[in-house]
């Protein structure tokens, strides 16, 4: 009776080994996915979002310098300022966040662009909003038509050149996804395989006890 519960006691102890190990592994798949899920949504997800922010804020600072320009109250043209100046702090700490997220010289090539489109935009801008405090108005208004404008196509190009790239990440991330999905899913009928060989396993014991 004893050796028949020793022959017992190993196959339910195998049985028991085999699913853990299973389980495990399908833990382990489960959990690789959720991280490269993640890392996608985070990654690629945030960096479109850090784009459309530098571009909205950049749309904000060009219609303050028109307002700007169209109002004579000093106090309104320093409320203004002070808006472009939040404005301005708010896009080169979105620009160099996502700096620090390139990983391709495609996507540097273009930043780099638009980092110069921007720094020119601000060199222009002092100089309207200089020129707009003292009163000439004409020659503020001169700068945005005659050098800001200009700056409009190549800084709108190159957002969208950028969130194109970032689109062609997403989408090889979610390749990425559902390529380690299916590699689950094998993993998970390996696992079933080996549940079901241990049953089958303990049944030969049982019927030969």
């Amino acid at each position: 009776m004893k050796k028949i519960a020793y022959k017992f006691a190993a196959a339910i102890l195998s049985l028991t080994l085999i699913a853990a190990i299973a389980l495990g592994i399908l833990a382990n798949a489960l959990t690789a996915i959720t991280e490269s899920s993640r890392q996608v949504m985070n990654t690629e997800v945030g960096r479109i979002g850090l784009l459309h922010g530098i571009y909205g804020d950049y749309l904000g600072m060009y219609m303050k310098l028109y307002s700007h320009v169209n109002v004579n109250l000093v106090r309104t043209m320093d409320k203004m300022a002070d808006e472009f100046m939040v404005q301005r702090e708010e896009v080169w700490a979105d620009m160099e966040e996502y700096e620090a997220g390139i990983s391709s010289s495609e996507v540097q090539g273009a930043f780099d662009i638009l980092e110069a489109g921007l720094k020119e935009f601000d060199g222009y801008a002092d100089k309207v909003i200089d020129y707009s405090r003292k009163g000439n108005k004409d020659m503020a208004n001169t700068i945005i038509s005659s050098n800001i404008s200009k700056l409009n196509s190549s800084i709108a190009e190159n957002i969208e050149l950028l969130l194109n790239y970032s689109a062609q990440d997403l989408e090889a991330g979610k390749a990425l996804l559902a390529e380690k999905e299916e590699q689950s899913y094998m993993i998970i009928k390996a696992a079933i395989a080996l549940l079901l060989a241990a049953a089958v396993l303990v049944m030969i014991i049982s019927i030969r006890v």
